[in-house]
Order: C-alpha cells, then structure tokens, then sequence
C-alpha cells in the first residue's frame, strides 16, 4: 500500500535511485499503487494531496502535474519551458498547443505511455548544457535571451522555469499552430496590471519584450516584432485580447480597455472590457464565469442596468459568436457604432 511508503516518497514524484538509498526495496517500487510518468520515476497513484495526472480536469493541469512529475529528474542547468513554462505562469493558449504534433514531437507520441502520453513536456537547458532526450519529453538547448530562468512556486516545488519574457519567445520559435493573435494575448496577460494589487504582476512590460525581442536571433523574430505593436495591458482574458484584435483589424476604431465608468451623477458604475468612449459603446465577452457565480451574475446584472439607464449601450457575445461566426460580431458592432455617429 501506498502508506506503507514513508516520506516524502508517499507524497510526490521521486527517483528510483533516492528510494533504494533510502532502503525502500526495489521490488516495492514494481507495484501497480505506483505511477510510471518518466523513465525512472515513481509517484504515488493517489497521494495524500489527492492530485495525479489522471485526476487533472484541463490539459493546463495535467502538463503542471507532469512538470511536477518530472522535477527530480532536472539535472543541473535544466529548466522547464515553451509550452510548458506557459502552462505554469497561466499563460492562455489554445488546447492545441500543448499537444500539436510536429516534427520535433512526433517521436515523444509514439514512444510515451501512461498518463503522460498525447502531452510532451519542454524542458530546457542554457548553452553549454544540454535538455534531455527521453520518452514524453522535447529537450532543447537555448541561448540568450531565451535561456532566462527563474524560480516559481507549485504544489511545494521550486521549480526552474524560464522567465516570462523568455517564455513568450520561445512560443515563436515552436511550431504548435499558434497564429499572431493567439501570442498577442499570451503577451497581453503577461504585460496586463489588475485593478488591485497582486504579488508579481504584471510579469513583465512591452518595453522589456521589446528589449528581449531585438535581441532575439532565432526564429520568428519578425512576427515577434510585429506582434509588440498589438500588446495592450489593460486586457483582462483571452477573449478580451481576440475580441480586440477581431475588431481592430476589422478596421473599427481601437476601444480602452477595461476603464472605470461613471454614471452622469459621477458615481462609479464599474469597469466594461471594450469602451468606445467617443460613442458611449461597450463591447463585452460573457464568460461562463458570470453565470456559475450568483453574486457575481447579480452585480453583472445591475452593472447593465446602471450602464443602459446612463445611456450606453452594451453588446456582449459568448464564445460561439466569437469563435464561430467572428464576421457577425463585426457586423453588429459596426453597425451600431455607426448609428451612434462613427464614420468609418
């Protein structure tokens, strides 16, 4: 039984080398309570914090289960990156990314098993030395500025992970399908400051993506250069920073981010994601974040209602209008811009 394993073996990842040191048997270590993520690697199948990477509701979770599985077998100068550095920042990408077949990761598919299978991790190594080579895992070797590493805070590990400004460079250089949109946002959640204070953000600035971006000489440094004149930092979600983008390159006129509105007695009504000031426009995405909340769907609700009385007026589209049919949702904002007075 897994109990039977004392600490910390019984509670996360471990090398089969420290196990024997420790004088657990080897014949301990074949039993089926225990997981096989990496090539000599155990973890317990259900550890007293309850997380292994077949309970792991989102893809963003299973790869920061399988970085935390694969931390004892960082060797010195290794780090985790690309993908998977973004899924440990919070970084939003599309699900594809994490598990885009290309050339590079074909082979990982084909040789991996066990709940690491159909999600290779990244790791990385700075110039002299070298990532890994082994089953579910991409390894590669980088040099500045992309060999940036930091230190970040899961499931009481100390991780090594590339630094943001790296992370987002190295999206370039990867080939998993992202289009310039998807890595304008990525960069519009690490630049983005929230409304109240948080340990950390933002992760960096566009003018430090600037500075790592000329320095950058690998590949896809001309779409990273392009994609630093569409970085915004009042963005607050991925389908914020998409709805912008749609509409911008629509040709509509570009709207502030997230402002704080008033009524016409001053007092505050609150923040909108899209404004067209000018126009007295708002343009929203409605998350299924606001309908699981009662609280927060009934301030959402009187925000409306203070936002309709004031003479604005709010169109708010879910994610099928966004992702589905994106030429409606332009449309109807052009359409009703225009009845309030824009003139393309």
């Amino acid at each position: 039984m897994t109990s039977s394993l004392p600490l910390p073996f019984n509670a996360k990842a471990f090398r089969i080398a420290d196990a024997l040191d420790a004088g657990i048997p080897g014949r301990r270590l074949d039993r089926n309570d225990l997981l096989r993520p990496y090539y000599g690697i155990r973890v317990a199948r259900q550890p007293p914090n309850g997380r292994t990477a077949g309970t792991a509701r989102s893809v963003e979770q299973t790869v920061e289960l399988l970085a935390s599985h694969y931390a004892p077998r960082l060797t010195p100068g290794q780090f985790f990156s690309h993908t998977t550095a973004a899924a440990l920042w919070g970084i939003p990408l599309p699900k594809h990314a994490y598990t885009s077949r290309n050339e590079t990761t074909q082979k990982r598919y084909q040789t991996t098993s066990g709940p690491s299978a159909g999600v290779p991790i990244h790791v990385s190594a700075g110039v002299p030395f070298r990532g890994p080579d082994t089953a579910g895992v991409v390894g590669h070797r980088l040099a500045e500025p992309l060999n940036s590493i930091t230190r970040l805070a899961k499931d009481g590990l100390n991780l090594p992970v590339s630094a943001p400004t790296a992370t987002w460079l190295q999206l370039f250089a990867l080939d998993c399908g992202l289009t310039n949109d998807d890595l304008v946002a990525a960069a519009d959640y690490l630049v983005r400051r929230p409304e109240f204070p948080q340990h950390g953000r933002p992760f960096t600035s566009i003018e430090e993506l600037t500075v790592a971006t000329q320095a950058y000489r690998g590949r896809g440094k001309r779409r990273a250069i392009a994609a630093l004149a569409e970085i915004r930092e009042g963005s607050d979600s991925r389908p914020e920073s998409l709805l912008r983008l749609l509409l911008w390159r629509a040709g509509l006129p570009e709207p502030e981010l997230n402002p704080v509105i008033a009524g016409a007695n001053g007092i505050r009504i609150g923040r909108a994601d899209l404004v067209y000031l000018p126009w007295k426009v708002i343009v929203e995405y409605d998350g299924d974040q606001h309908r699981r909340d009662t609280t927060q769907y009934e301030h959402d609700m009187t925000r409306l209602q203070d936002f309709h009385v004031s003479d604005w007026v709010v169109l708010r589209f879910r994610k099928t209008a966004l992702f589905q049919t994106p030429q409606l949702v332009v449309h109807q904002v052009r359409a009703m811009l225009m009845r309030r007075g824009w003139t393309p």
